[in-house]
């Protein structure tokens, strides 16, 4: 995004020539050097390639992870770059580029560049680093001398190089502080929904929520105050199973908190029969997602049977539990239960699922929790269906 801002101020330049850089850079220097012979190493001359970009400090090359001796710059094709001298990457590194603080050799990679008197360099850096340097080349890209000398320049006259610059410098750090704080505010918008809906179940189960007390509050387990069955699949390989009028659920049929009036797949009566024992789950149960997506809740708003993956969940005392009180818990609580790993992914068994503590508050708080959560839950879900409306629309920035 920043590129895309420095390019459009370049091209709106108004009091500018536009010259190509050929006219403006006075001269390139290329070296290469032997890597093979041993005493032409490990010297005190600096001896610069691609990799020393990273080590740049404001700009600057202060020294180099390699170094030549004087009988290596004696016998090459290298000489020592003076201090002022532009060093910009010609292959691997495209658009790198930093200036010298010492003399230094250069590889074959790299060219060292000299600009005209009428160029501030900090103006052509600007500039240069908005540039879209794609290269040439199967494996390795590259651009040649002559394309780095065809580019156009907007120049200004050196005075407003000067002032440009000097804007330049004291916003772009700003720029990069909003970006930075744009990114941030980007990640937490996406992750605040979510972490807002942990945050409204922790109080809940806290008793924080209404503002009441923990008087009477107590841990249970879950097989302690309800009854739980897992479901299971008919036979894929025998049509006979398959495609009746009995609503079969899986975990795509549900939707966290919602009503499930309809399935994606049904069995026959000849399958309810063999595999459930025609026994099927009736409207108004609840029920929850155990396997892969682990703690997802619905309610049946038909009858109907459910896979394996999936429990149906029956208080014992509905004096005492309400099962819209679970619906609303279990997903939280369900992260810490004993999850284990299985080969087709994360389960809890029913031992976990027998021994997943619940904190049981007196059954007026239940309805007072369930009433709020009803309240605030969906404002989780409003700004979920922002975010996600906001990631749907094109970036036109750039």
């Amino acid at each position: 995004m920043l590129a895309s801002r420095m390019r459009s101020f370049f091209a709106n330049l108004s009091s500018s020539v536009i010259v190509n850089t050929g006219k403006i850079i006075l001269l390139l220097y290329c070296a290469i050097h032997h890597k093979g012979i041993a005493e032409y190493w490990n010297g005190n001359i600096p001896w610069m390639s691609v990799k020393d970009f990273s080590r740049a400090k404001d700009g600057f090359i202060e020294d180099t992870i390699d170094h030549i001796s004087e009988k290596g710059l004696e016998h090459s094709a290298t000489n020592l770059i003076m201090p002022g001298a532009i060093i910009i990457c010609m292959r691997m590194g495209l658009g790198k580029y930093a200036r010298l603080k010492k003399p230094t050799a250069i590889n074959q990679d790299l060219r060292a560049i000299w600009l005209s008197e009428d160029v501030l360099a900090d103006y052509f850096l600007y500039f240069y680093s908005t540039l879209k340097i794609e290269g040439t080349g199967t494996t390795v890209k590259g651009i040649k001398r002559n394309e780095l000398l065809s580019y156009l320049i907007p120049l200004p006259p050196l005075e407003e190089q000067h002032r440009i610059v000097s804007r330049l410098d004291a916003i772009l750090p700003l720029i990069d502080e909003l970006e930075a704080l744009e990114n941030e505010l980007e990640a937490l918008k996406k992750k605040f929904p979510g972490d807002m809906r942990d945050a409204l179940l922790q109080a809940a189960i806290e008793g924080e929520l209404t503002g009441g007390s923990q008087e009477g509050w107590r841990w249970v387990k879950l097989g302690e105050i309800a009854n739980f069955y897992m479901g299971k699949t008919p036979y894929r390989s025998d049509g006979v199973y398959w495609n009746g009028n009995i609503s079969w659920v899986t975990i795509s049929d549900m939707q966290q908190g919602k009503i499930i009036s309809e399935t994606r797949e049904k069995i026959t009566e000849q399958a309810l029969q063999k595999f459930f024992r025609g026994n099927i789950t009736k409207a108004g149960t609840l029920i929850m997602s155990f396997k892969l997506t682990i703690g997802r809740c619905s309610i049946l708003g038909i009858d109907a049977v459910h896979n394996e993956a999936i429990i149906s969940i029956y208080p014992r005392d509905s004096s005492k539990v309400m099962k819209y009180y679970l619906l609303h818990i279990l997903p939280y609580i369900t992260q810490f239960g004993d999850i284990k790993t299985a080969i087709k992914g994360n389960t809890l068994n029913s031992k976990s699922l027998n021994d997943l503590l619940i904190p049981l508050p007196p059954l007026e708080e239940q309805h007072r929790i369930v009433s709020r959560l009803n309240e605030l839950l969906p404002l989780c879900e409003d700004l979920e269906s922002i975010e996600q409306l906001n990631d749907s629309w094109p970036d036109i920035a750039d």
